[in-house]
């Protein structure tokens, strides 16, 4: 019978769970005025049939919203998968300690809109990789626009 715990870690070394990351409702863009304050941001990275749209926010952690169009992507599960694809890149890939309004050397927070404009569905490496790219590219073009 297998142990229940899972496997265990190698050399024998105890299990020490890691931070668990989660997708909350406060990491959500939920309101049309919220999705329209970010696209009135003009800040648009595009890669490969998606689109980041980025607005920096005042909160401790960064939120998503997903723009995922039936006439783009007309069947509802591959629709849905690529929505949940993103959803668990945006879940494994918050900071491990969040920005702090406080803190002034702190990374911002982004307020982000990923739009799927290809019915291409991409395996979950080749998403994450270039949603972190787009993410990097528009951060780091916030930085120089405040600057």
């Amino acid at each position: 019978m297998p142990d229940p715990s899972g496997p265990s870690p190698p050399d024998g070394a105890p299990h020490q769970p890691g931070p668990r990351f989660t997708f909350r409702p406060r990491h959500r863009l939920t309101h049309a005025r919220q999705f329209k304050a970010v696209y009135d941001a003009r800040m648009r990275k595009a890669r490969g049939g998606v689109v980041v749209f980025t607005r920096p926010n005042d909160l401790a952690h960064h939120r998503l919203g997903l723009a995922v169009s039936a006439r783009t992507i007309p069947k509802a599960a591959d629709r849905n998968r690529i929505k949940r694809l993103i959803r668990e890149w945006f879940r494994l890939n918050q900071p491990l300690q969040p920005a702090s309004a406080r803190d002034p050397d702190a990374h911002p927070c982004f307020d982000v809109v990923v739009s799927v404009r290809s019915g291409r569905l991409d395996a979950f490496a080749t998403l994450s990789n270039t949603l972190n790219e787009l993410l990097h590219d528009s951060a780091a073009q916030w930085q120089r626009r405040q600057s």
